[in-house]
């Protein structure tokens, strides 16, 4: 075992190692496109899929089959049902065929002819896009993929993938698709034979988020040669690392969103004015929040571009900051002014903090920044201030930067060692635009959704390390349910999702349901709810049992685990109604246990930090830095392992190091002219050598 894992560490190293030497040497040796094309003829399917993971020059893969040849939307429809009528029967793929795809009916094509009465140039899109959407189920299921992979289903997928390259849509459905596939058993041959591997790796650098991400986890689920092989079940994301580790992670930080959201629409940065601070102040606080200020001035964006209009307010709002010197103001969210009644500020200090601001630069250790998420009221058991001193300040809200998923981008910069993962799930609310199959039935449940995903975690490693939750809405009770259902499992490794979970962060989660979900019988009956949203009704019974039994194991089994809960402080403003909403109230979304904030924010902001340095991102850094502290002992084995394997690596470098320079040498120069390897190479760097290369190679 020992020797197993010996040498897929020097295989990976090498395959490192060679991709960088080449580059290095490009000036040198010059490689054309032949070069590339023969070398990737040489490597097997294994060197392929661990170069596809390096993110190298896409001249390594060699292209698909007949790559320039295309075949029509119908055609490559036929294909799929002669490969799902050998299945048959399957109730699954009966339910596709007869309310999705419907290419049981139709035959060859002949001509400009009308299959169906449904004219071919119209319905090309339509059949492609039912065709994905049926086998996306069906890839979910294990003997599905065994027997479609065998049909050679890889090469209608290679079909598929040539019709459309730029619907990002349609790419991602196909992606998602791969990525199932890659789930069950090792197909790694299978794809490497077929021309996936090079594709995967060209998707793995989409411009899209969403197909990069995906893309990377196909890869990861077919690499076996990975130090720390893990298997993605579909609907777990990766977020962080996507490529391979040297190193395990120290924690797991999982983001679960809630109804009608995903990991890249839940977790998206706050898009705001700049620099959008509420309130700076010269005195320093540490009393609980609410935050109580002596003296307080709010700075929007449009303060530092008016001033000079509005100097005869200067000595009137001079006049009411020393008038207020003896009492304390309640720091509360600033209204909206007018061009007419924004004060002019001609304090010397205030100026220079404008300026500072426009020219991006640091304030003073005497002044801190309190963003507009700061808690407008807290519980009495946190004396935390989140407020940023001037100093330390990073004026990122100040910067045109901006994040799709701020888990993916911001944790890996603050926490390297880290592994962070998006669990995503389809939802609505109502099920007159449902047509998934009848299997799915229940799963769209509170409980079997947590179940599933319990079930999906542990096959991806989870528990094995510390776990930091965070949850939006009725993802916070899906976690619930998750780490309820671990404690109660027979398996022990189970069990330790509920022992190893450190702290868990509910924004606007309904513990005791949602007033909106609870609709009169009349209406409920015509708008046909979801069952998502017939869980999330105020007082239900599933809810106040799972309250319970959560509240009861975090007092008993997990008394250490901290808990953070969020709660909307304004209505939210429903796209489609038009009217604001109150969709947690307070005495839903607070937990017994734990910390409780009253934020400013609506129900769909609290997921949406503006920048690092916002409250949401300040108490998730803290939860999980708390949940990352070894004990002495600890701390002990993870140093000596870390010594450990540097020098694992280094004594695989350093053998690696004179293979690639006999190989190089071997092929481009004349062995008379060096005379060893380690002549030329000092550290993984050339020395100076006169190389010449062979005859009839530039």
């Amino acid at each position: 075992m020992m020797m197993t894992q010996y040498s897929c560490c020097l295989i990976l190293i090498g395959i490192q190692l060679i991709t960088k030497f080449y580059c290095y040497c490009l000036f040198i040796v010059l490689l054309e496109d032949w070069d590339f094309q023969h070398l990737a003829q040489l490597c097997d399917y294994r060197t392929g899929i661990a170069l596809a993971r390096l993110e190298c020059d896409h001249r390594w893969f060699l292209p698909p089959k007949h790559y320039g040849e295309k075949q029509t939307p119908i055609e490559v429809a036929l294909s799929l049902k002669g490969i799902l009528e050998k299945m048959m029967p399957n109730r699954c793929i009966e339910y596709a065929l007869e309310n999705g795809l419907q290419i049981h009916h139709m035959r060859d094509p002949e001509g400009d002819t009308v299959v169906d009465g449904m004219r071919l140039t119209k319905h090309e899109n339509e059949i492609m896009t039912q065709a994905l959407d049926a086998l996306l189920h069906l890839t979910t299921f294990k003997d599905f993929c065994e027997k479609f992979v065998e049909a050679r289903g890889l090469e209608i997928l290679m079909e598929m993938e040539k019709l459309d390259q730029t619907d990002i849509n349609y790419r991602l459905t196909l992606c998602r698709i791969i990525a199932n596939i890659t789930e069950y058993n090792d197909f790694s041959y299978d794809f490497f034979v077929t021309g996936w591997i090079g594709i995967l790796a060209k998707w793995g650098r989409d411009e899209d988020m969403r197909v990069q991400v995906t893309a990377s986890l196909a890869l990861a689920n077919l690499d076996k040669t990975d130090n720390f092989p893990i298997v993605y079940p579909s609907k777990v994301y990766p977020l962080y690392p996507r490529n391979e580790r040297k190193l395990t992670p120290n924690v797991d930080v999982i983001f679960v969103h809630g109804l009608l959201g995903g990991v890249f629409i839940t977790w998206r940065q706050k898009k705001t004015m700049k620099p959008e601070v509420s309130s700076i102040s010269n005195t320093k606080s540490n009393a609980v929040l609410p935050r109580k200020i002596k003296k307080s001035l709010h700075f929007p964006d449009f303060f530092a571009k008016r001033e000079p209009a509005i100097e005869q307010n200067t000595q009137k709002i001079q006049n009411n900051l020393n008038e207020n010197d003896d009492r304390d103001e309640t720091l509360i969210p600033m209204k909206q002014m007018t061009e007419d009644t924004i004060p002019n500020i001609a304090d010397t200090q205030i100026q220079e903090i404008i300026k500072a601001l426009k020219e991006d630069e640091g304030l003073g250790g005497d002044w801190e920044v309190v963003f507009h998420d700061v808690p407008v009221d807290a519980s009495e058991n946190d004396s935390d201030s989140y407020a940023v001193s001037g100093d330390e300040w990073l004026n990122e809200e100040n910067r045109d930067e901006y994040t799709y998923c701020w888990p993916m981008e911001w944790l890996p910069a603050d926490f390297p060692n880290s592994r962070v993962i998006g669990l995503n799930y389809e939802s609505s609310l109502t099920q007159w635009y449902g047509t998934n199959c009848p299997c799915l039935k229940d799963s769209s449940k509170l409980i079997p959704r947590a179940t599933e995903f319990l079930n999906k975690i542990v096959k991806a490693g989870v528990g094995q390390r510390p776990i930091v939750w965070i949850g939006h809405s009725m993802g916070g009770l899906i976690i619930k349910s998750i780490i309820v259902q671990a404690s109660q499992h027979p398996d022990e490794n189970v069990q330790n999702i509920c022992k190893n979970s450190k702290g868990i962060i509910f924004l606007g989660t309904p513990h005791k349901g949602s007033p909106v979900a609870k609709l009169k019988q009349s209406f409920s009956t015509i708008l046909w709810v979801s069952a998502e949203v017939q869980d999330m009704k105020e007082g239900n019974s599933t809810l106040l049992k799972l309250n319970e039994e959560f509240s009861k194991l975090v007092k008993n089994n997990i008394p250490d685990i901290e808990i953070a809960s969020l709660c909307e402080g304004r209505p939210t403003i429903m796209t489609s109604w038009k009217f604001p909403l109150l969709i947690v109230a307070e005495n839903s979304s607070k937990f017994e246990h734990g910390e409780f904030y009253m934020t400013s924010d609506d129900h769909l902001g609290l997921s949406k930090p503006m920048c690092r340095q916002s409250f949401l991102y300040q108490r998730l850094e803290k939860i999980i830095k708390n949940a990352t502290k070894p004990d002495k002992d600890q701390r002990e084995r993870d140093e000596a392992r870390q010594k450990y394997e540097e020098e694992y690596v280094k004594n695989a470098k350093q053998q690696l190091y004179h293979m690639v320079f006999n190989f190089v040498s071997t092929k481009y120069w004349k062995k008379d002219k060096i005379k060893s390897s380690t002549d030329c190479l000092s550290n993984g760097r050339l020395k100076s050598a006169k190389l010449e290369p062979r005859c009839g190679t530039e």
